[in-house]
Parts: structure tokens; C-alpha cells; sequence
């Protein structure tokens, strides 16, 4: 029986590559029985938009796109009155989430999977009252690598973009004061990284051991790295995060499920590799396995 699909790709992701392979796409979808509605972003949040007014027509949401289109349409999807799996055919600079979920970085290889997978639960963050993240939210060193860096130059050096523009950041370390609070307990102190996050790799320049990560189990992983007071101090907490060895004690790791940030001043954070506007105190939380992405069948 034919099954309903909507499509939305940005065409301009990454190195645009899905201009020339969408119907490759397409044409592995209809073939398996699918009749795909394809809809190509034309602005910001127009994957959200289209995905929240017009999924519930569907069986099937696929996105094409970075890590940013696919936080688009994660969130049209929590705005929208059903939940429809989500496929992803990764064509971004970095694709954190398609590292995270093992997908496949070629487009015939990725439909194959949505095609042959199965949907699987995934927490969603939300980020104060109204904006979600799929992946990551976080402030200080390394955030601004993913939106200072021009699209032009991340199309012609990818992965490596995000690595130049991340060290560039680690040589003007600056901290910010926080207090943060979680599970009942408050950290408070200088720090010039914090993150909370749902996947193994973010940015292209920090990531998590698979084992300490699990998709769908109601919490996320809290990370805070404290400035450092030496160059001997700042080498071995550098040390630990390559790593992944989380004992040193400029750094605070841990797992929960709600956490409230308060700086002393307002701050821009990334979201998704998003800047979001200037906030002084945001109350994070994870709504747990509230969409469904397809994987690969265990």
C-alpha cells in the first residue's frame, strides 16, 4: 500500500551535495512504496513551520539537511498534534546527530536505511519555555565555531572548520560566573564551557564516550569545564576531555534530567549550532522519548 511521505531538504546545507542527489532519494522512496511530498526550505524555520502545519498528513517526515534543518524539524514536530518518525539524510558540515546515530553519510545508503530501518525513541531538550534542541545546548569556548564560521568556508573545509574555528576560541578563553543547579545539588564558579546534551559528538571538537550516552533514558549529560588556573592546569583538563576521562577536577559531568543555568550577565548559547538571542538564566529540561527517528534494525 502506498504510504505518504513529506520531504523537506535544504539545498544549501553543507556542500549542497543533496542538490544533485535528492533524486536518487526519491526514487528509492517511491520504489519502496512511499509517495514523497518533497518541500525545499527557502528561509530559517521554514522546516519547523512546514513540519508543524502539515506532518500529521503524512506517515513519513524525512529531512535533508544539516544538524540545524534537522532541529527545525524536530521542533515543527513537538508543535505539531501527532508524532510521525522522522527519517534523516544527513548533508550538513559536521552531522553531530548522524555521528551519534550511526547513520550513513552517502544519500542512496541513508534512504536505504529509512527505508529498511525502524523508529526508534529519542529525548528532545527543551530549552526555557518554548525552543527545543536535539542535540546540544551549550556557552563559552568552542560554542561560537559553528555560527562564526561562514558557510562558504565550512562547505569548502567541513569537519575541519569547526576544529580552526574551536582552537582559535581556546586561545582567548574567557569565563563566565554561573551557578548552576541540578538533582538537588548547586555548582557554582567561573567556568569557560557548559554544556547540556543528548549525543556522543558536538561541534566537531569535544564528544562523550558511547557508553556514558543513551538516547531515550530521561536524562541528559551535563558538562561544565572551570578556568583553569595554569597553563599545567589548563593542559590536563584538555588532557582528560581527549581522553573522555571525566575525573579532573576543572570539570563537573554528570547525568539529569533538569538543570537551571544562571549567569551574571546575559550570554549568547548555542543551540544545534544555533546562536540563540542574549539570556541571563534558562531552565533546561528533557522530555523524554517524545519523537521517534529512524535507525538501523538491531
Amino acid at each position: 500500500m502506498d504510504r505518504k511521505m513529506l520531504i523537506i531538504a535544504n539545498l544549501h546545507s553543507g556542500k549542497r551535495k543533496i542538490r544533485n542527489t535528492l533524486s536518487v532519494a526519491v526514487d528509492k522512496f517511491c520504489a519502496a512504496g512511499y509517495i514523497p511530498t518533497v518541500r525545499t526550505t527557502q528561509a530559517r524555520n521554514d522546516a519547523e513551520k512546514i513540519v508543524a502545519e502539515k506532518s500529521d498528513d503524512y506517515e513519513l517526515v524525512v529531512c535533508c539537511g544539516g544538524d540545524g534543518t534537522l532541529n527545525e524539524t524536530i521542533s515543527g514536530m513537538m508543535r505539531s498534534n501527532k508524532r510521525v518518525p522522522i527519517g534523516y539524510i544527513p548533508c550538513g558540515s559536521t552531522n553531530d546527530m548522524a555521528n551519534t546515530l550511526d547513520l550513513p553519510r552517502k544519500v542512496d545508503k541513508a534512504a536505504e536505511l529509512i527505508i529498511n530501518g525502524e523508529p526508534v525513541d529519542h529525548d528532545i531538550g527543551k530549552f526555557g519555555d518554548s525552543r527545543y534542541f536535539t542535540y546540544i545546548a551549550s556557552f563559552g569556548a568552542f560554542t561560537r565555531a559553528s555560527y562564526a564560521t561562514s558557510q562558504r568556508v565550512k562547505n569548502v573545509l567541513g569537519h575541519a572548520a569547526y576544529l580552526l574555528a574551536g582552537v582559535k576560541e581556546a586561545f582567548r578563553i574567557r569565563a563566565n560566573h554561573f551557578k548552576v543547579t541540578y538533582d538537588g545539588q548547586t555548582v557554582e564558579g567561573d567556568f569557560i564551557f557548559g554544556s547540556i546534551s543528548n549525543s556522543t559528538s558536538f561541534g566537531g571538537v569535544l564528544s562523550f564516550p558511547e557508553s556514558a550516552v543513551t538516547l531515550n533514558d530521561g536524562v541528559m549529560e551535563l558538562m561544565l569545564i572551570r578556568k583553569p588556573k595554569n597553563p599545567f592546569a589548563l593542559f590536563s583538563t584538555i588532557n582528560a576531555l581527549l581522553r573522555k576521562k571525566f575525573d579532573n577536577k576543572n570539570l563537573v559531568f554528570a547525568h539529569t534530567g533538569n538543570v537551571k543555568f544562571e549567569s551574571d550577565k546575559e550570554l549568547y548559547w548555542t543551540i544545534d549550532g544555533e546562536q540563540s538571542d542574549k539570556i541571563k538564566e534558562v531552565v533546561v529540561d528533557d522530555v523524554p522519548c517524545t519523537v521517534q527517528i529512524m535507525r538501523r534494525k538491531k
